[in-house]
């Protein structure tokens, strides 16, 4: 499946979280995403992310101990990875592209998919 669709199921199963996993795992992937932005190297990445631990952040912003945030992030993520690979499984997707071009006098590099779960 491509990229983008993963994203935007990802999004989605993420939505589906109770209230306290959502805030937890968005605080700690928005702390990472930063800290991706502000690295041009992996070496620096992993240096920014020693100080700046998004984890020992978090610990301190909802005051709980590091062993639980960790733990908890664990689970967040190991119930995206069951929902996803679930969806994956269920998910049927059709391209549309070519009726879409044929409908077009232009032809570009847009795509049509139809998704049905």
């Amino acid at each position: 499946m491509n990229d983008r669709l993963m994203e935007l199921l990802l999004k989605n199963e993420v939505r589906k979280l109770p209230e306290n996993k959502k805030r937890l795992y968005q605080f700690i992937i928005d702390m990472e995403d930063r800290l991706v932005e502000k690295s041009n190297t992996v070496e620096e990445y992993l240096q920014l992310f020693t100080a700046y631990s998004p984890y020992e952040i978090a610990s301190r912003h909802f005051n709980m101990p590091f062993s639980m945030i960790a733990k908890l992030m664990n689970e967040i993520e190991e119930e995206l990875s069951e929902r996803m690979e679930e969806r994956c499984r269920k998910v049927r997707w059709y391209d549309y592209t070519n009726q879409l071009i044929g409908a077009s006098s232009e032809k570009s590099k847009a795509q049509l998919f139809l998704f049905m779960n």
